[in-house]
């Protein structure tokens, strides 16, 4: 019966899913060249190549109809968004993603003008001083970014033409064989998105900070990947980490085993990484303690600290402490050494303690020693100050 009624048809017409309109279908649906990890010759968003793709007899582009103008629309559209130096794509781990703004409300002038806000706050782009001043004022700081920064008026402050409820659409793909996969798809306004940028840089400050101006979220993926190679990083962890930045919620799980797992290869404890390791932490906190709350929160109630908690009298955390004071007089008195105790005994002291931290006090009663009778000890005190 449905083979008939498309003989009776008489023709490639149908209703356009883009549209909602009979026009032509467009068999075959434009290259999309410009992602990271696909073909060169480019990828296809929709195709079927294979008889088990395809359904009621149809062909080709007829499984899904697009007109052929709407195909040749978005291909033209994303092509140019995808183009090098375009200022609206970014790489973040296997996942390629464009990003524009939609003049439908205030015009094109404030579109373009919109992007630029979000190329520099997603660290696609530099701009003008405007820009940096107006970003710098939140990051620096050191207070809560709602209290600290009216994102309204800094974009009043940035231009006058911007417009805070301009529509932000970004899309993320990725690589499949002949095929693209979209990864993530996300409609928000400037405002909104901005807010959410400055909800995951509140996570991320530490101190001292470990980005001197707020870092993309490309710079979220160089302290869990191995010796630095972006390709070690698990595929599918880009575009959870994206997602996680624009919606506001937990970043995904992966990301802090990621992060442990470097220390526990032996890699050094670096700033990135132990603010990667708070924002976990911090935004686990802040979502047990609103629930389902959908907008940007900041809330100090159990906030994880960024910096040392001299007060905090929790067992793990003092000897925390205690083993990067132990390590810290070791350094001193022999130097750099081939293995230092956080190579030797990080994980058996994490994992048990009482038997390790004995043996490390009496370690250091020897490293004193030699501190003792070394002259410029740089800083340490000894005799009747030390404590």
């Amino acid at each position: 019966m449905w083979e008939r009624q498309v003989i009776k048809s008489g023709g490639p017409s149908a209703v356009c899913l883009v549209t909602g309109r009979i026009a032509p279908v467009a068999r075959l649906h434009p290259l999309i060249k410009g992602v990271a990890g696909a073909r060169l010759s480019g990828g296809s968003l929709v195709s079927f190549n294979r008889n088990a793709f395809a359904s009621y007899g149809k062909k080709q582009g007829d499984n899904a109809p697009v007109s052929e103008a709407a195909a040749s629309n978005y291909g033209a559209a994303l092509n140019a968004l995808l183009a090098r130096n375009s200022g609206t794509k970014m790489r973040f781990g296997d996942t390629t993603t464009v990003f524009w703004a939609s003049a439908s409300a205030g015009g094109e002038t404030s579109a373009r003008k919109a992007e630029a806000v979000v190329a520099y706050a997603l660290g696609v782009s530099r701009a003008s001083s405007a820009y940096a001043a107006a970003f710098k004022s939140g990051w620096g700081g050191g207070g809560t970014f709602p209290e600290l920064i009216d994102i309204r008026r800094t974009l009043e402050r940035i231009d006058a033409v911007l417009d805070p409820g301009t529509r932000i659409h970004i899309l993320g793909l990725s690589p499949n064989g002949p095929r693209l996969s979209v990864r993530l798809w996300h409609e928000t306004t400037l405002d909104l998105l901005l807010a959410r940028l400055a909800e995951h840089w509140e996570d991320l400050r530490i101190e001292p900070r470990a980005w001197h101006r707020p870092p993309s979220p490309l710079a979220l993926l160089q302290p869990v990947a191995r010796r630095g190679d972006p390709e070690t990083v698990p595929p599918v962890l880009g575009g959870e980490v994206m997602r996680a930045i624009l919606t506001g919620g937990r970043y995904p799980r992966v990301l802090l085993t990621a992060a442990l797992q470097r220390l526990r290869a032996g890699d050094p404890v670096t700033g990135p990484r132990a603010a990667l390791i708070r924002a976990v932490l911090q935004r686990d906190v802040r979502h047990r303690g609103r629930g389902k709350q959908a907008g940007p929160s900041f809330t100090t109630a159990m906030e994880v600290p960024v910096s040392l908690d001299r007060q905090e009298a929790d067992p793990a955390y003092r000897l925390g402490r205690l083993f990067a004071l132990l390590e810290n007089v070791q350094r001193a008195a022999l130097g750099r050494v081939n293995a230092s105790i956080r190579d030797r005994y990080f994980g058996a002291a994490s994992a048990t303690p009482a038997s390790v931290f004995p043996l490390l006090l009496r370690n250091t009663s020897h490293h004193l020693a030699v501190l003792r009778r070394k002259s410029g000890t740089g800083g340490w005190l000894f005799g009747s100050n030390a404590k």
